[in-house]
């Protein structure tokens, strides 16, 4: 038996079975490629960075503020210390006390207009200031409250303060206070009648501050107090 006939006839099978393949094949990749070209373009794009994490804004370092210039205040006169390092403002009407009207530790003492007009003498004393400043080199230099003719020996207007306090039956006290822009304290010292008294140290220094009374222009005065260096 010859068998050439039949592989004469399995060439032509796989010549018609590989030729569909292809014609599927192709096929199918042309619907694919024409369906990827009809769906819609989506283009992705990065979300910047300053979405994802906020700026941040460098704090600035605090600086003192000088005292507010008002209104009320703009044409006051100033009263300077240069070898002390303050300045304060004080109505223009006001008088400030000469060097032969001050005592001790007195470094400004201010008058009202009032307080002037109830003397018939013109010659006006420290014992009835409106306002007036004492200045103390440290704290040791500090009268004890309870004699005046002490010192106190402090290291500092805290210690000074403290340690009046301490003291049986003298009836000190003191709180924080704002004197101009800077912390201080205000001190209740015994049978002082009205006057109101606020501390401040700087660098070592001590101010010492007598109002009259509590008068609202009294308390506007000591808010222009501010150091000049």
């Amino acid at each position: 038996m010859n068998p050439e006939p039949q592989k004469s006839l399995l060439l032509p099978i796989l010549l018609s079975v590989l030729g569909t393949a292809v014609v599927v094949g192709g096929g199918a990749y042309y619907v694919g490629l024409k369906l990827s070209q009809n769906q819609p373009t989506t283009i992705t794009t990065a979300t910047p960075l300053s979405t994802i994490i906020p700026a941040i804004t460098p704090t600035a370092s605090p600086t003192a503020t000088p005292p507010a210039i008002t209104a009320s205040t703009a044409n006051w006169k100033t009263y300077e210390n240069e070898n002390h390092g303050y300045s304060i403002k004080y109505p223009k009407d006001w008088i400030e006390a000469g060097a032969s009207y001050k005592q001790g530790n007195d470094d400004v003492v201010l008058h009202s207009p009032s307080t002037v007009q109830s003397f018939n003498n013109p010659i006006v004393t420290e014992a009835i200031s409106d306002f007036q400043i004492l200045y103390y080199d440290s704290a040791q230099r500090l009268p004890d409250i309870a004699n005046d003719n002490k010192i106190s020996g402090a290291k500092s207007l805290l210690e000074y303060l403290k340690a009046q306090k301490a003291k049986p039956d003298l009836g000190v006290d003191y709180r924080s206070a704002k004197i101009g822009q800077y912390d201080g304290y205000s001190v209740d010292e015994p049978n002082i009648g009205n006057i109101q008294f606020y501390y401040l140290e700087n660098k070592g220094h001590i101010y010492k501050f007598m109002l009259n009374d509590d008068r609202a222009e009294l308390k506007q005065i000591l808010t222009t107090f501010q150091f000049t260096k």
